[in-house]
């Protein structure tokens, strides 16, 4: 997608084509929108994402993972 950041270094945005994602101000976060979930963590706490995952699996939303 197309991203517009503004005194955002060192970041990772991950969009669908059809949307905008501004980010104003951030640093080394990581931002991923599929289209039916948004994700948004610093980098330093990505590999804690499997909690995410868990967590949606144990409330059978599994259509989100």
């Amino acid at each position: 997608g197309k991203c517009l950041m503004i005194d955002t270094k060192g970041s990772l945005v991950y969009a669908p084509e059809n949307k905008l994602v501004a980010v104003l101000g951030m640093e080394d976060v990581i931002i991923v929108d599929t289209g039916d979930a948004l994700l948004v963590c610093p980098k330093s706490r990505a590999q804690e994402v499997k909690k995410i995952v868990e967590s949606l699996s144990e409330n059978g939303e599994d259509k989100f993972i």
